[in-house]
């Protein structure tokens, strides 16, 4: 029969209401790690300071859990590699919860089990198995306090800062561990240096949560991003008036891609960069680029092709302040605004293709046709003619622009006027607006302008067909002047 502190412990590390105060940590610290194992890809780490629920809370601080072993040969190699002559660490399995039971806090249901003769010699009171500290890396059954270590065993991304105290060490760590990728918790980061990604994933927590601040510069780039990389929920920072942010230089034919991630300076209006693009293509999905004084700079590589889906361009000067010929940039269900170069805000020596994309409220839009290169435009809201079909010199009717609020009212001309096979020709990696709604959303009052059997709308953001019955006015916000329709009507109506 368990106890209740030992069931409310249980409660608050499987996802129950309570949780551990910081302070029941205690003093847990890393005793050894991380020690790679190139037979799973698992790091190990001995860690040392506390009792079964204090070692666990730090073991799920570091990004993993206390360890889950499959086999004999991954047995010998932790007790080889990572036990210690001294250590009785605990492991994952237990029978907290259900006497008798036991299982892998990992909820591996892994069979493999090395029991010292004797053993397990299990009591109401003894749930937590260790490696008992002798040469074979036998186990036995304790109670919750009769070992101070625990081996916890991490997988995947490495993580920043529980593995890792900050993203530079996670960097330098990755080719030793093998590692395809880095997860970045909530929180701002500095780098110390120009950090290079080839094949590697970096996850933040969300743009509105982790942020990186880029170096402080005149010299290099603060990221270069190379083949099969990709970056998401992240929000950069530029800091350098001479170098960019990011660097693309990426000679295979697989995309480098950025999901929900935003690009800012903190040097705009007057030379802050955001990207340089070397060679080959990149993508954006669902991201936003703002308060710089360009968006990018390329080499004139034919192999560049910049493709943007979802996104959001606002207060900058232009796009392209050097290019050479033959990129291509490619804005699909995007929005342009507040652009302030009155000599054009694209460059007219790219390949400028525009579909369900709304450019308006900018001081310009084109400058003059150079060498050949020319912009198209299928099914987009502008401010000015560009060559193309079924486009629209309408206003949007953004709902608050004012408050950086890009979505549309019911009335705007964007709604179901777009182009389904448009938005799909761009391979989108889900089929979602920039606020992570389904798109091909028919509003049945609108007439659908789009040709094809989907509806789409134009910009980043599909409207609902359903509205908030209390959005009286439907420009998709509740707020003050739906409260005053609503008096006007009461008082009319006589309402009780």
């Amino acid at each position: 029969m368990k106890t209740s502190i030992q069931c409310l412990a249980w409660m608050s590390l499987v996802g129950g209401s309570l949780t551990l105060a910081p302070a029941a940590i205690g003093a847990v610290s890393v005793a050894l790690g991380p020690v790679y194992n190139p037979a799973n890809g698992s790091r190990y780490y001995r860690i040392t300071g506390g009792d079964w629920n204090q070692l666990r809370s730090f073991a799920l601080g570091l990004g993993g859990d206390f360890a889950t072993i499959e086999d004999a040969s991954e047995n010998t190699w932790i007790r080889a590699n990572v036990v210690g002559n001294a250590s009785k660490p605990f492991i994952g399995l237990n029978d907290i919860a259900t006497e008798g039971t036991l299982v892998w806090t990992s909820g591996s249901t892994s069979a493999y089990r090395k029991w010292r003769a004797g053993e397990p010699a299990n009591t109401a009171s003894k749930d937590c198995v260790r490696i008992d500290g002798t040469p074979e890396g036998t186990w036995d059954i304790v109670t919750l306090t009769q070992s101070s270590d625990a081996i916890v065993e991490v997988s995947g991304p490495l993580n920043v800062p529980g593995e890792f105290a900050s993203l530079d060490a996670a960097f330098v760590a990755v080719g030793s561990m093998n590692a395809k990728g880095i997860k970045i918790a909530p929180g701002t980061y500095n780098l110390a240096q120009t950090r290079s990604l080839t094949g590697l994933k970096l996850q933040g927590a969300g743009a509105a949560l982790t942020r990186i601040q880029g170096l402080v510069s005149t010299s290099s780039p603060s990221f270069v991003l190379n083949a099969g990389s990709s970056v998401e929920g992240i929000d950069f920072i530029g800091r350098s008036g001479n170098q960019p942010l990011i660097a693309i230089d990426n000679l295979t034919s697989k995309p480098v891609a950025f999901t929900n991630c935003t690009f800012r300076s903190l040097l705009a209006p007057d030379n802050a960069e955001l990207l340089e693009l070397v060679s080959g293509p990149c993508t954006f999905e669902r991201c936003e680029f703002y308060d710089t004084a360009y968006l990018l700079s390329a080499n004139g590589y034919e192999s560049i092709v910049f493709t943007a889906v979802n996104c959001i361009f606002r207060d900058m000067r232009g796009f392209v302040w050097s290019a050479g010929g033959g990129p291509t940039f490619r804005l699909v269900n995007s929005v342009v605004t507040r652009f302030t170069n009155t000599d054009g805000i694209f460059c007219s020596i790219f390949t400028n293709d525009f579909v369900n994309t709304i450019i308006w409220g900018n001081a310009s839009v084109l400058p003059e046709a150079f060498g050949g290169y020319e912009s198209t435009a299928t099914n987009c809201i502008l401010q000015s003619l560009i060559d193309g079909v079924d486009n629209q010199i309408a206003d949007p009717l953004f709902v608050n622009p004012s408050a950086n609020n890009f979505r549309v009212k019911p009335q705007s001309p964007a709604i179901d006027a777009g182009l389904a096979s448009g938005f799909l020709s761009a391979a989108p990696s889900d089929l979602v607006d920039a606020d992570g709604n389904f798109r091909f959303v028919d509003v049945p009052s609108v007439a659908n302008k789009g040709k094809g059997a989907l509806p789409i709308d134009i910009g980043a953001y599909e409207l609902s067909a359903a509205t908030c019955p209390a959005d009286l006015n439907q420009d998709t916000q509740v707020d003050d002047a739906d409260f005053v329709i609503f008096l006007k009507a009461y008082n009319e109506l006589l309402c009780p």
